[in-house]
C-alpha cells in the first residue's frame, strides 16, 4: 500500500501509522475531523473537505500524498 484513503476514524489513522504510509483524510462526522487535523499536523496526512469534494481536489490530494517526501 502506498497511500491510505480514510474517513479519519481513530483505527484508520492508527493503521496508516502502523503501515508507515501517508493518508488522505475525508472526515465526515464525530471525531474524524479532529483525528485528520492531528494527522495533518504530524505531517503524514492531507485533508479533503467532504462538502467541496471534486475531481480536482482528489487528484491534488493523491499527488500530494504520493509525491511529498515526508
Amino acid at each position: 500500500m502506498k497511500l491510505f484513503e480514510t474517513h479519519g476514524g481513530l483505527l484508520s489513522i492508527q493503521e496508516a501509522i502502523h503501515r508507515g504510509v501517508p493518508a488522505v483524510g475525508i472526515p465526515i462526522l464525530g471525531d474524524q475531523k479532529q483525528n485528520v487535523n492531528r494527522a495533518v499536523s504530524f505531517g503524514f496526512a492531507v485533508k479533503l473537505n467532504f462538502v467541496n469534494f471534486s475531481t480536482e481536489s482528489v487528484t491534488w490530494a493523491l499527488r500530494e500524498g504520493l509525491e511529498d517526501p515526508r
